[in-house]
């Protein structure tokens, strides 16, 4: 039998003890397990931000390597494109014919709106001319070929010298199916008829109809003329896009204005894209001396009067610096100096664009520097030849104010070559 002081068990002292030891290492391992976890966060909300920019880029980028796809026409460029659908609010519209556009300025931090606008036809046709008769608005048309065009295809009527072209719907094609003429068009084999109140079922599954009796107001007469100044026309396919993405919420979205009236934020009108993506800032690439390269990404334009005479309101130093909306579409149509021509809107070569996209995981320390800059300042070189100099000082590269650094930040950037601007005839 053991002795009694060996029966005592421990004492309480001892028990103190090992509860502390055991204290000690719990607390230990819960802050352990603490640190690991904020790390498992941090890394997986830097991850998630990191793929909610890549995305959005790509998204940005694959439409602007689309924008100006199906009007293979300079003089074009810049042309108010009149359009009417029915199911939108209004219905009637008009936006700048542009491969892409820039709408600067709006939101705390300045944001950017973007628009970009692209065809999607079966087979791609350059612009046919008026052959026979004038069209006036809602009167059918006979084109010098119809190669290409298939029934409701949209076809974009713009004559040189005027100032609306006009966005038109192919309801019926004379001598193809599905049969003869519909609205009392000519029956020939490059005749079009644009009939009134046909609807079209888009890809969405919504029955539309884009010619309203009458026409478009405000449309002109289109005339038969010799050469160049012959009215002609593009084919833009069954589902052209006019884009414009802007930050609605913290969430990069989109809104066709041919569908929605992209001047109001409804949540209807816009498409989310990616979530978390805070702000948005584009700048135009420009030619300024006509080489075909871009050489330089600001406001400023070459002027040597050796080689290029100046015209009124098409230095971009001034032109494109102060814009306003005069319809209340949402859109820039004015500037202060005057609306630039299409030969300054031929120079637009890239575009480049930058987000910031915002992580979801809270920190408790600040994780993000105050500013951050999109892309670096322009430099002095200008790209210019000869006597030519640059107008106006070098920009500087945006900034991004960050209103609550404990959130993690990340600035993604990019310049995206307008493929179907460069590929432009002269």
């Amino acid at each position: 039998m053991r002795p009694e002081a060996h029966r005592r068990g421990f004492t309480l002292i001892e028990v103190l003890v090992g509860v502390a030891i055991g204290l000690i290492g719990c607390v230990i391992i819960f802050q352990v397990f603490a640190v690991n976890e904020g790390y498992k966060r941090s890394t997986a909300s830097g991850s998630d931000a990191q793929v909610a920019g890549a995305l959005g880029i790509y998204a940005l980028e694959r439409e602007l390597k689309m924008a100006g796809f199906g009007v293979n026409d300079r003089v074009a460029q810049g042309c108010t494109m009149l359009g009417y659908t029915s199911t939108r609010v209004p219905t009637s519209y008009s936006i700048a014919l542009l491969p892409a556009q820039i709408h600067p300025g709006t939101g705390s931090n300045g944001e950017d709106i973007l628009s970009i606008s692209f065809g999607n036809p079966f087979e791609f046709a350059p612009g046919y001319g008026l052959s026979a008769a004038n069209m006036a608005p809602g009167q059918n048309f006979q084109m010098e070929n119809r190669g290409g065009v298939r029934r409701f295809d949209f076809l974009l009527a713009f004559q040189p010298g005027q100032a609306n072209c006009s966005l038109l719907n192919a309801v019926s094609l004379p001598l193809d199916s599905p049969g003869p003429v519909q609205c009392a068009g000519a029956n020939a084999t490059d005749s079009v008829e644009i009939c009134a109140g046909v609807a079209k079922t888009d890809a969405d599954g919504v029955a539309r109809i884009y010619n309203p009796a009458g026409g478009l107001t405000g449309a002109p007469t289109y005339t038969v003329q010799a050469g160049t100044a012959n009215t002609r026309y593009y084919d833009l396919g069954p589902e052209p896009a006019f884009n414009v993405y802007r930050i609605i919420n913290n969430t990069l979205s989109l809104c066709n204005m041919r569908v929605s009236n992209c001047a109001s934020t409804a949540a209807a009108n816009w498409t989310p894209i990616m979530e978390n993506v805070v702000f948005m800032k584009a700048q135009y690439g420009l030619d300024t001396n006509d080489d075909g390269i871009v050489d330089t990404y600001d406001s400023r334009i070459c002027r040597d009067t050796t080689a290029y005479t100046a015209t009124a309101g098409d230095n971009f130093g001034s032109v494109w610096t102060t814009a306003t909306d005069t319809n209340a579409d949402g859109l820039v149509d004015t500037w202060s100096s005057g609306v630039p021509s299409a030969y300054d809107w031929s120079r637009v070569m890239a575009i480049r664009v930058a987000i910031v996209v915002r992580s979801s995981q809270f920190e408790k320390e600040d994780v993000t520097a105050a500013t951050l800059k999109l892309w670096p300042d322009a430099t002095s070189n200008s790209g210019c030849t000869g006597a030519a100099a640059l107008t106006n000082a070098p920009s500087a590269g945006p900034t991004y104010a960050v209103p609550d650094r404990k959130y993690r930040y990340r600035a993604f950037e990019t310049i995206v070559p307008l493929r179907n601007a460069i590929w432009l005839p002269d």
